[in-house]
Parts: C-alpha cells; sequence; structure tokens
C-alpha cells in the first residue's frame, strides 16, 4: 500500500521496481490473451470500477486497467514504460478500452513533445502492435466468427461490417493525433523518427490515415542524411503510394519540397 501511495517510483528500491515490471508485464500478458467477452456483445463491454474482492476472470481486465493507469502516473520513466506496455497489450485484447484512455488524455500525453524519448518510443510501438493484432484478427477470420456468434445481428450488418467496430477503431483514434505524429517526423531523436514513420506506413497500408497529409512527410523524410534507414523506409512508402496513387503524388510534390525545408531547419540546423 505504502509502494502504491508512492508518486515518485524511482526513490523505492531497484528489487520492488524490478518486481513490480515483471508483474505489470505479466498482467499485459494475461490480459492480452485472456478475453472474458467471448459470447457477448460489444455494448456489453464497460469500463467499470473493479474493488479487490470482486475480481473474477470477467472484469480483470479492468481491474488491471486501474493498476496500470496508476503506475503510469508514477514519476520514473521505466516504471512508466511497463506500464504503457502493458497498457498496450491490453488494448490490444479489448480495444475499446481505448476510447476510455483517449478521453482521459492518456494517448496525448505518453505522445506530448515533453514526454520522455523511452515513453514516446513505447507509445509508438505500442499502437503499432495494436494495429497489427487487429489486422491479424481481421484477415484470419476470427472477426467474421466472433461476427456470426453474436445474436440479435441481422445479415446486412454482418455484411456490411457495422457490428465490427473493433476493426477501425484504434486507428480512428490514432488519426485524431495525426497531427502530433507528422510533427514527431521532425523530432531530433532518430529513433522517434523512424518508429512513427513506421507506424505512419501501417496506418497508410491500411488506409487509417489521409495520403494527401502524409506524402510531403515521405518526401521530406528523403533528406535525412545520417539516417539511411529512415530514407529507405519512407522511399519504399513513396513508391507504394506512387503505384497506386501516381497523380496524388505529383500533386504534392510542393507541398513536400516545403516541408523537405522545415525538416533541414528543424532536424540538421
Amino acid at each position: 500500500k505504502n509502494i502504491d501511495l508512492t508518486d515518485d517510483f524511482s526513490s523505492v528500491t531497484v528489487k520492488v521496481r524490478n518486481n513490480v515490471h515483471r508483474a505489470l508485464s505479466v498482467m499485459g500478458a494475461i490480459c492480452r490473451h485472456v478475453d472474458p467477452a467471448k459470447g457477448n456483445t460489444e455494448d456489453e463491454i464497460m469500463i467499470v470500477d473493479v474493488s479487490a474482492s470482486e475480481i473474477s476472470w470477467l472484469n480483470i481486465h479492468f481491474a488491471c486497467y486501474d493498476v496500470f493507469s496508476t503506475y503510469l502516473e508514477k514519476q520514473d520513466t521505466p516504471t512508466k514504460c511497463a506500464a504503457l506496455r502493458a497498457l498496450g497489450a491490453l488494448f490490444a485484447s479489448q480495444p475499446r478500452v481505448m476510447l476510455d484512455a483517449q478521453q482521459r488524455g492518456v494517448i496525448a500525453e505518453v505522445m506530448a513533445e515533453d514526454s520522455p524519448v523511452d515513453i514516446q518510443l513505447d507509445a509508438l510501438r505500442c499502437w503499432r502492435d495494436i494495429l497489427l493484432t487487429e489486422e491479424k484478427r481481421v484477415e484470419s477470420g476470427e472477426a467474421k466468427a466472433k461476427l456470426d456468434s453474436k445474436k440479435g445481428i441481422t445479415l446486412s450488418k454482418k455484411i456490411s461490417g457495422d457490428q465490427d467496430g473493433d476493426a477501425t477503431l484504434v486507428g480512428g483514434v490514432l488519426s485524431k493525433h495525426s497531427l502530433r505524429l507528422f510533427q514527431m517526423t521532425t523530432d531530433q531523436n532518430a529513433k522517434i523518427r523512424l518508429a512513427v514513420l513506421d507506424l505512419l506506413g501501417h496506418l497508410l497500408r491500411q488506409g487509417l490515415i489521409n495520403p494527401m497529409e502524409t506524402v510531403p512527410y515521405l518526401f521530406a523524410l528523403q533528406g535525412d542524411v545520417e539516417a539511411n534507414a529512415i530514407r529507405s523506409l519512407a522511399l519504399r512508402l513513396l513508391i507504394t503510394e506512387g503505384e497506386k496513387r501516381p497523380d496524388m503524388l505529383r500533386q504534392r510534390v510542393c507541398a513536400g519540397v516545403k516541408k523537405a525545408f522545415v525538416f533541414q531547419r528543424t532536424v540538421y540546423p
């Protein structure tokens, strides 16, 4: 109890911190692989407060969500990173919980410019992993099987996919932060630039972000002279977009030149 009340978690012993980090990792893995909502409708998945005496397999996700959120507020970067990774595992299993985090400002906070580099990196990697998990879920047929098992859903709704909101929920949340994602392409840290470019690539491929807005930043990253991996990935994405939308690519060249100027002034002043 004393540990939970400690805001500055860096003041506790290394042994305690390591044990907490391992516990958060295990809890995240449990949340990722346990689905308490099997057979229920999406509307039945609600964020509820759970006391210690009421914890069960049916509500463990929400109990863990409270724990992860608590440790995410600690004043210790490694602990915050461990809690964020655990939250990412929870979001992968229950994407609708991410809406609550969005409303609480958690998504914006971990990607904020003044947030520690390690937290920003872990956030970008978590969002990428969640997108890939959702893509795998849809392609494997798991989403369709879950939809078919629900009662009270008409055939027309199943065909349109209106009841499978999880498929685009994560992309919808991230699209609200597209401006910040674009800003991160000009971050001084090359690791952040690479991580956000990787995330933008997945968003583009899944049709969850506007290519008209994204392409100029891909042009700008061609001038990342000290990061071959970034230039190569940005070029591959440009080639892919050029093959799909050649006219759009030509239309965005001027905007790309402007972004390239800003990129050089910001990253290589």
